[in-house]
């Protein structure tokens, strides 16, 4: 990487890292408002070419539409919180992965969680992002 400024050493290390990584790779972040980080987020998913993006805090609503925060070569799965303002959880899970959604296993529908089941020929993994406040 070529790198001017400090925000783009850090990409270049976080996608070194990812780059070095065998198996499934993860990246979970609290974004506080993902719809204007979109661009940023996309740029960072295909520099690091990372598995599994997970979002807490996205603050999405029914007008924000998928195709506006969709990412090339990755699925997009969301539950927008509904009550009020903010909350919000997404997985980006990139095409090439088979994965099933698992609504079944989140039985309170007021908990803003995602879950699916990973599949692979040998193995499955479930994998879940939530907000969860007391």
């Amino acid at each position: 990487c070529i790198c001017k400024n400090t925000a783009s050493s850090c990409l270049c290390k976080l996608a070194k890292t990812f780059s070095k990584h065998k198996g499934l790779s993860l990246l979970h972040m609290n974004s506080r408002s993902l719809l204007p980080k979109i661009e940023e987020v996309r740029f960072i998913a295909h520099k690091t070419n990372v598995d599994i993006i997970l979002v807490c805090e996205s603050w999405f609503d029914t007008n924000v539409l998928d195709v506006d925060v969709a990412i090339d070569g990755y699925y997009i799965i969301r539950k927008d919180r509904k009550d009020k303002a903010g909350g919000g959880v997404v997985m980006y899970i990139k095409n090439s992965i088979k994965y099933i959604p698992r609504p079944d296993i989140n039985t309170d529908d007021s908990l803003e969680m995602l879950w699916v089941e990973l599949i692979s020929k040998n193995n499955k993994l479930l994998i879940n992002t939530k907000i969860i406040f007391l």
